[in-house]
């Protein structure tokens, strides 16, 4: 619920709306170059909470001046809301996992048809961006579900797209993000994905005043869940890294795998694979040799791990020569981790960086590590080996920053089915830190 009030001596506040369902709303018939203030409460399957502190004064623009103007898909979900419409909530749209799509994988759409269907999603905001894929929230025409869209540019990487949606058309797990239908037009391939929280583990994680060593073992847990059944099926991911690893809701450690955009089936002997991703969460035969292994991944997962725990990556270098060699050479240093991370974890890592593929764990001799034994004891000790926020927020901040300088700026994803999207949805520490 929305309200809104006039500064005046006698002001009082009035309900804008009591069906919020989205991230905006637009105010409308508010006086020309007049102050107002803004408060909200929330609604869910419980009840209401409290209002909001009021928003700071603002004033509306004077007479004759641009009024604000929405996107196609803002527009959609503005008209819901002024009609008094309720959309699905959030727990009445998760669905169970459709395991008949191992057999019968999602296919992928073309022609007049998939332009026709592409239509009904409707953007509203963008949720992030890849070197050459853009993600954005959207809401269908029809049923008014929410769904994430991966837009994916074709020129130049059509054999990488369709391994891709190879890749992600028949896999079906609980910590795997679902592809629901794909399509392709024009030179950009559509996936309808699972929508999520649009958040990773790292500004998860970076958020909170301090966070423990057992949420670090939830979600490497989480991943390793992922990892096994990924392995099972003879895919390694060979892109694990935080932007990856995505919060299904900021409210709890919940996460799942996203971008299968580096997946690709490998042998036990190992397969050649084409160079991609973070040089700092690559494994050395993936950086040097180009070929992958399924324990590729679990390096990668240690270095996640490392971070989560650190507050900084272990190889980083001055430069990305010096960072190479760290990763070639396993060059890291102990010193970035806190005094109260636990023995257990920091031996964890140790197993995991090893130079030969061969001699590192499997994802079941992860879970036999002492590090992930779920005793009443273990839990304990995690729990009271606890990081403050502050240092891996600085990480957080300078990993983004170096995505977002490598991201798209393709015209054909940036403009795609009409849209004028919204900033990146940014989540600020402090924020995320209320909620």
């Amino acid at each position: 619920m929305a309200g809104v009030k006039k500064v005046s001596r006698d002001g009082e506040w009035s309900t804008l709306s009591d069906s919020i369902e989205h991230e905006f709303f637009l105010a409308s018939n508010l006086n020309p170059n007049s102050p107002y203030q803004f408060r909200v409460k929330a609604n869910n399957f419980i009840g209401w909470g409290e209002f909001s502190a009021s928003t700071a004064t603002t004033r509306t623009t004077p007479p004759g001046e641009n009024k604000i103007e929405l996107n196609r898909g803002m527009q959609y979900l503005q008209q819901q809301t002024e009609s008094g419409k309720k959309a699905p909530q959030q727990w009445q749209e998760k669905r169970d996992l459709d395991y008949s799509k191992e057999h019968e994988p999602v296919k992928l759409k073309t022609g007049e048809n998939a332009e026709l269907q592409v239509r009904k999603y409707n953007p509203v905001a963008e949720w992030g961006r890849g070197k050459y894929s853009l993600v954005v929230k959207c809401v269908r025409s029809d049923d008014r579900r929410h769904f994430a869209l991966k837009l994916l540019d074709m020129r130049e990487r059509s054999t990488q797209v369709k391994e891709e949606v190879e890749a992600l058309k028949s896999l079906r797990h609980e910590r795997i993000a679902q592809l629901y239908e794909s399509y392709c037009v024009g030179n950009v391939t559509v996936l309808v994905m699972e929508p999520l929280a649009g958040v990773d583990v790292l500004t998860y994680m970076a958020s909170q005043y301090q966070y423990s060593e057992q949420q670090i073992y939830t979600v490497v847990n989480q991943v390793l869940d992922a990892l096994s059944y990924l392995h099972w099926r003879g895919y390694s991911h060979l892109d694990l890294q935080p932007d990856n690893i995505v919060l299904t809701s900021t409210r709890r450690c919940d996460v799942k795998l996203v971008d299968f955009g580096s997946a690709q089936q490998v042998s036990k002997a190992g397969s050649p694979i084409n160079l991609v991703g973070h040089v700092e969460y690559m494994a050395p035969e993936v950086m040097l040799e180009q070929r992958g292994f399924v324990s590729s991944d679990i390096w990668s997962l240690g270095v996640v791990t490392y971070v989560l725990l650190a507050g900084a990556s272990p190889f980083a270098g001055l430069d990305e020569e010096e960072t190479r060699s760290n990763v070639q050479y396993v060059r890291f240093k102990f010193e970035h981790l806190s005094a109260a991370t636990t023995q257990e974890a920091i031996r964890f890592i140790m197993l995991i960086f090893k130079r030969d593929p061969s001699k590192r764990p499997t994802v079941d001799e992860c879970r036999d590590h002492k590090w992930m034994l779920e005793t009443d004891f273990t839990t304990k000790k995690r729990e009271r080996a606890v990081f403050f926020g502050t240092k891996l927020r600085e990480y957080d901040l300078s990993y983004h920053r170096a995505r977002t300088e490598g991201a798209t700026r393709a015209a054909d994803l940036l403009n795609f089915n009409d849209a004028a999207f919204l900033p990146r949805i940014a989540y600020d520490p402090d924020v995320l830190a209320d909620l």
